[in-house]
């Protein structure tokens, strides 16, 4: 038997742009033997896109994959799923640039991500987005690259939330009272930045601030901040014992 496992995909910044940031999260979609039977073990909203690329690819080239999209919203996170690491992608329609972004710990140890209790708040993807403001946007995620290579934590958190003030605009859903409280709340308490990825909300937040913000997001769940650098990986179980993804 097959097995996939697919790193979770997270945007930090520049959804619904030409230029965005993401990374493959160490949260991982287990997918076994795909041609026959999914099993979803970890949510993930572009786990399904990732195996419709793979099963009309008959290799994991970069270039064929931005033909399987018909927008490119989607493309960096399955870039990163499939190919690992923190990643600045320019796309347009033919057309992609990709840099692989060097692991600075100084930025994992300021993230903190939690997976919003479904009580609270769903995402519901529309496919319609106001999109507006994208110039301004795209000059965030430029200047955010040049933030993470100067080491400029603070800069680079104000700009996360500076985007979100943005997004919300541009994704109406992505937000309710609750998540808006709740953002607020976080940022009182020491979050630099932050924003909703679907049903994720991603914190920038220093060390010395952590622990409030445990304390504030108790009724969700914290997810794995760190990076997988492999992306997408192939095992072959030849026994029901076997305990590889563990």
């Amino acid at each position: 038997m097959l097995i996939t496992r697919i790193p979770r995909p997270i945007s930090i910044i520049g959804d619904f742009t030409k230029k965005t940031i993401s990374f493959a999260s160490c949260n991982f979609t287990t997918t076994i033997d795909y041609n026959k039977n999914i099993e979803e073990q970890t949510s993930c909203s572009t786990w399904s896109k990732v195996l419709s690329c793979l099963q009309n690819t008959t290799s994991l080239q970069k270039s064929s994959l931005i033909k399987c999209f018909e927008t490119n919203h989607e493309f960096h996170k399955v870039y990163s799923s499939i190919f690992g690491g923190l990643n600045y992608l320019t796309t347009n329609n033919d057309l992609w640039f990709s840099i692989k972004l060097d692991y600075k710990k100084d930025f994992f140890e300021h993230l903190m991500i939690f997976e919003i209790n479904k009580n609270f708040f769903e995402y519901k993807k529309q496919a319609e987005k106001n999109l507006i403001k994208i110039d301004n946007l795209e000059k965030m995620v430029s200047d955010f690259y040049d933030s993470y290579q100067e080491n400029n934590w603070v800069f680079l958190g104000q700009l996360i939330n500076s985007y979100w003030k943005i997004k919300r605009e541009i994704d109406p859903d992505s937000k309710n009272p609750y998540i808006e409280r709740l953002y607020s709340d976080c940022r009182l308490n020491g979050a630099i930045g932050g924003k909703m990825d679907e049903s994720l909300m991603i914190l920038f937040v220093p060390k010395e601030n952590q622990e409030n913000i445990k304390r504030i997001m108790i009724d969700h769940t914290q997810i794995n901040n760190s990076i997988d650098l492999n992306g997408l990986l192939y095992q072959e179980i030849f026994s029901g014992s076997s305990n590889c993804c563990k």
